[in-house]
């Protein structure tokens, strides 16, 4: 369950604002804790780390080739 609203310990979350990421997030198996207007909210941990960075890569080699 998602919670609306920002999460008080604001500091273990990763704070989410791009659709595009947020979907690849979601593929992944991915849930955000929190959604306010502005951000969704992910609970930091090594895994989520990881898959952040393997989407901003695949971001860039999606640039490189346009």
């Amino acid at each position: 369950m998602i919670v609306r609203g920002t999460p008080k310990n604001i500091s273990e979350y990763v704070k989410i604002s791009s659709r595009y990421v947020m979907t690849k997030l979601q593929e992944e198996g991915f849930v955000a804790d929190y959604i306010d207007n502005k951000f969704a909210y992910f609970k930091i941990s090594l895994k989520l780390i990881n898959t952040l960075v393997t989407i901003i890569d695949e971001a860039g080699e999606l640039n490189e080739h346009s």
